[in-house]
């Protein structure tokens, strides 16, 4: 009887753990940077741009570390 209930117990925990387990692989969401400006981007580039030559300088990449 003690060996079901360990193998019982020991089973329930596997299941447990196994969400949990892949919980933690899931990629790290990236922030998202909203630029609201009336007119085209290509209307507003000198703004546009600056911001991402910034971030170059700081060492954080669009689309790796951030998404416009």
């Amino acid at each position: 009887m003690r060996r079901r209930t360990f193998i019982t117990i020991l089973s329930g925990a596997a299941v447990a753990w196994g969400p949990l387990a892949a919980r933690a692989q899931l990629p790290a969401a990236r922030p998202l940077i909203v630029f609201l400006a009336a007119g085209s981007k290509a209307a507003n580039t000198r703004y546009y741009s600056g911001f991402p030559q910034d971030m170059r300088e700081l060492g954080y990449l669009e689309n790796r570390d951030y998404i416009i």
